[in-house]
């Protein structure tokens, strides 16, 4: 599956565990209040979870389409060549989520690996889908300047203002999610979930997924802009120098 594949699979537990926080009375009775917040509370946890997730994903893939291409990085211009190739010599010198704390000598396949990829003027995607287990809004923005998509919030603003439910501001999708990483981080550093409201947990959801579609379809169109700028001057440098 795809990155929105994933995470539309995904969300049906948030919505799950949502369907369940509803049987209880709003607001709980006292008995129920561990119950209900513990819902709430995972509802959160799990959202912005599924949303880190899918950053991850939609980036390994749609960047694997670049090297896929086997075109130089040097075709696709000095600052998404640099910011590659030092972040894939990062990534197999300190590793990441799923590497990080594991001995040199088990990393040492991933820098030869990633030697092999700088070499032949190449990278590894996955140096470029680091959240940094922080997917708020900053970490969004980063990720899409890494690769020369600048203001992503405002590029996604009216997009995704024509399908959402209700209007919304020019920075509501950077406040909501804004928003929505804080009351995981209360809930997750604090044990705390009485401050989420029932009705944001099927809301969130929903953002989460919509704002999904809109940064997959700037992600996509930019890759494919990406490769058919770096084709031209491929093209181009071989009938220089044939």
């Amino acid at each position: 599956m795809g990155a929105l594949e994933d995470l539309r699979s995904s969300l049906t537990a948030v919505r799950a565990l949502a369907e369940m926080e509803g049987r209880y009375n709003d607001p709980p009775e006292v008995d129920d209040r561990p119950a209900c917040f513990g819902l709430r509370g995972a509802c959160t946890v799990l959202t912005v979870a599924c949303f880190e997730s899918f950053l991850r994903t939609l980036f390994e893939e749609q960047l694997d389409r670049l090297r896929h291409e086997r075109i130089p990085l040097l075709r696709y211009g000095d600052k998404l060549r640099t910011v590659a190739i030092y972040a894939s010599l990062e990534l197999a010198m300190k590793g990441d989520h799923r590497t990080r704390g594991s001995e040199k000598v088990d990393r040492i396949p991933d820098v030869l690996a990633a030697a092999k990829a700088i070499v032949a003027d190449s990278f590894l995607p996955r140096a470029l889908s680091s959240t940094g287990n922080n997917p708020d809004p900053d970490c969004v923005k980063r990720m899409f300047n890494s690769v020369g998509c600048n203001d992503i919030f405002g590029r996604i603003s009216h997009p995704f203002s024509k399908v959402w439910p209700q209007p919304v501001s020019l920075d509501y999708c950077k406040e909501k999610l804004e928003s929505l990483v804080l009351s995981r981080h209360q809930v997750a550093h604090t044990a705390d979930a009485a401050h989420v409201l029932r009705s944001e947990l099927t809301e969130n959801a929903l953002f989460v997924e919509t704002l999904a579609v809109v940064l997959s379809v700037q992600l996509e169109s930019h890759v494919d802009a990406l490769i058919t700028t770096a084709r031209a001057a491929h093209s181009l440098e071989d009938q220089l120098h044939p």
